[in-house]
């Protein structure tokens, strides 16, 4: 693939881009050298992503979240270094709104998302219900708006029980698969690798299948009894 302008200088080709400048989105990194990092863009130059504007180190073949931007001279390029690109001041949102999210890192607490392309989200751990990915693109709605502008965002509707969804999970992959390996001492990584809930939300939802006579508890998970 191309990669220099007339100018010999290694920024994309203008023509027909899969994105636009501002936008931010997923791409994927096609070769890495000492200018920089190249993004394939679906046109026959590359994007270049700066060395500088990586937020963490990246191989051929990973995909990265970034925004286009343009240098002093108007030509393209990406950066990885995502939360300074975005806008606090969610002035169109409210809680309970249905939004986009696109997870572009992680945080002790959760996952850093952007929200309809331009905000700063938060996804809480202890609000997912199944593994969450770097890149991953979600639908989910607006919990609360922080005076800072950055919104906190759940994978569940308002009104809708956190519980009843873990518990139904919970009786679908046992009445599929008859037992589920984990139990009330399996590490929480474990428990949320196998089902995609808190090990909290795990137990609870065991105790009120067990208390139905609906499943048996064993030295190593929770089988299946009845429908």
């Amino acid at each position: 693939m191309h990669r220099h302008d007339d100018h010999d200088s290694p920024f994309s080709d203008p023509a027909s881009p899969l994105v636009r400048q501002g936008e931010i989105t997923v791409l994927r990194v096609s070769d890495i050298n000492d200018i920089g990092v190249f993004l394939d863009q679906g046109t026959a130059k590359e994007l270049l992503l700066p060395h500088n504007e990586l937020h963490a180190p990246v191989r051929v073949g990973d995909e990265v979240v970034v925004r286009v931007l343009q240098d002093a001279h108007c030509r393209p390029y990406a950066t990885n270094q995502i939360t300074r690109q975005l806008d606090f001041e969610p002035w169109e949102l409210r809680p309970g709104m249905a939004v986009t999210a696109l997870v572009y890192g992680l945080h002790e607490r959760g996952f850093l998302c952007v929200v309809n392309g331009r905000h700063a989200g938060m996804l809480y751990r202890d609000r997912t219900h199944r593994p969450i990915h770097v890149t991953d693109q979600l639908d989910a709605f607006i919990a609360d708006i922080h005076p800072s502008g950055k919104l906190d965002l759940s994978l569940v509707a308002p009104g809708v029980d956190p519980f009843a969804d873990d518990l139904a999970r919970l009786q679908a992959k046992l009445r599929a698969d008859g037992f589920v390996p984990v139990h009330d001492k399996s590490p929480a990584g474990e428990i949320r690798a196998q089902l995609g809930m808190s090990k909290k939300a795990f137990k609870r939802a065991v105790g009120a299948l067990y208390r139905r006579h609906q499943v048996t508890l064993e030295p190593g998970g929770v089988r299946w009894v009845t429908d």
